[in-house]
């Protein structure tokens, strides 16, 4: 144990336990053996683990593979184990997912709950860093020694190594650690899906869709045709190809989603095109246009993606990822209106009496959208003429598609 010592400095003399090479801030000395030694050290050397140079003699966040005990006694979660991948906890179910006979270090439950925290809780991430690689221990399940590639907090299943880099690390992490991500307590350390805004480029040497990148909205991949529409300099996580295709899927295939969750707000980026800058709430797999943050409520956080995507949805290869019109039994909500509406073929029908379920499922849009219907970044038909075709809204030229907020 090591103290950190910076007279006048709000963290002077906090108390820190060495894991894995990396300091872990220790809440209580009962959660880590009372009348041990502790030795004072510089509080810059905390402060600046991981560092170059004379800086380097402390690990930013210990090694992967380290077990961790987390101690809180009287807690729920008082000793519970978990390996180190990435820089963060994940809960181990059994010592045989990591491995009998490691030695495990006490640390306080208080750091693991904290993880990705600033000052004395910055020692441990959220959620293993992008890239970081997890092998799912199960024995005699069907799914065990699955090997997974961690992108945006969620574990994305891996075919090949060559998709990936060959002769990386992997961490061996309890299975149930995977199928349970997303969840709360112990297993709030993976995220069920990458997170928004998250970009990965799917593997697969030799297939015309090599290289391909995607930004993660709502949990799906959607095509990116230049990194000027996602923003440049981001980071990209390498995935095997075949993640992508099969998302949506079960199983192994189930930590992408095969099309952006209801609800989730996205911003069509292509400087210099008309309607750059448009933003949709997705509906039924579908971008439905937004006229005015107010016409949903206020303004909410957008993901960027690429604005040819929404103008190519419902295609297929990369396009698959968004559907041009709501999938048929979508239940839509005109904000501020109090109309509810049932999508067929493309078309919003208005339910004069909805049912409770029918109200539990509806996704609030603008109801401009509605209104607007035929018009392209609606994304939806207009109303069929009395002679069963097309209405003529349906070519209209949108009015304040592209000039948001009109």
């Amino acid at each position: 144990m090591v103290s950190g010592q910076a007279p006048g400095h709000a963290e002077h003399r906090t108390v820190y336990v060495i894991a894995g090479g990396a300091p872990i801030y220790v809440a209580s000395f009962d959660h880590v053996g009372k009348n041990q030694p502790v030795t004072n050290v510089s509080l810059a050397a905390i402060h600046n683990s991981g560092g170059t140079g004379v800086w380097n003699r402390l690990r930013k966040f210990p090694a992967n593979g380290t077990l961790l005990s987390g101690q809180a006694p009287g807690h729920a979660e008082h000793g519970t184990v978990y390996v180190i991948a990435g820089g963060a906890p994940i809960y181990v179910t059994s010592f045989d997912h990591v491995g009998k006979n490691q030695p495990v270090t006490n640390v306080s439950l208080a750091a693991i709950h904290n993880s990705g925290g600033t000052g004395v809780w910055n020692r441990l991430r959220k959620f293993p860093a992008n890239g970081t690689l997890l092998s799912g221990q199960a024995p005699g399940h069907a799914e065990h020694g699955t090997v997974y590639v961690i992108a945006g907090g969620a574990p994305i299943y891996v075919t090949s190594f060559d998709h990936v880099g060959k002769n990386q690390p992997v961490t061996n992490v309890s299975l149930a650690a995977i199928h349970n991500s997303g969840g709360t307590g112990v297993w709030n350390r993976l995220r069920k899906f990458p997170a928004n805004g998250t970009l990965l480029s799917g593997q697969a040497p030799g297939h015309a869709e090599h290289g391909t990148v995607y930004v993660i909205a709502g949990g799906a991949p959607i095509y990116v045709t230049s990194f000027d529409h996602v923003g440049k300099n981001q980071p990209v996580t390498n995935v095997s190809l075949a993640a992508i295709h099969n998302s949506g899927g079960t199983g192994v295939w189930n930590r992408l989603r095969r099309r952006p969750a209801d609800g989730t707000v996205v911003s069509g980026q292509a400087p210099g095109k008309a309607g750059h800058g448009t933003v949709f709430v997705i509906a039924g797999g579908a971008p439905i246009c937004v006229y005015n943050w107010a016409n949903i409520g206020g303004s909410r956080t957008a993901t960027n993606i690429d604005l040819v995507a929404t103008e190519n949805a419902g295609k297929s290869g990369r396009w698959q990822y968004l559907s041009y019109y709501p999938v048929d039994g979508t239940i839509l909500l005109g904000y501020g209106s109090s109309k509810y509406y049932h999508v067929s073929k493309g078309r919003p029908q208005e339910l004069p009496s909805p049912t409770p379920s029918e109200k539990g499922r509806a996704v609030a849009v603008d109801q401009q959208a509605i209104d607007r219907a035929g018009q392209p970044l609606t994304h939806l038909l207009g109303p069929q003429s009395a002679g069963g075709g097309t209405g003529p809204s349906d070519e209209t030229t949108p009015a304040g598609g592209s000039s948001f907020g009109s």
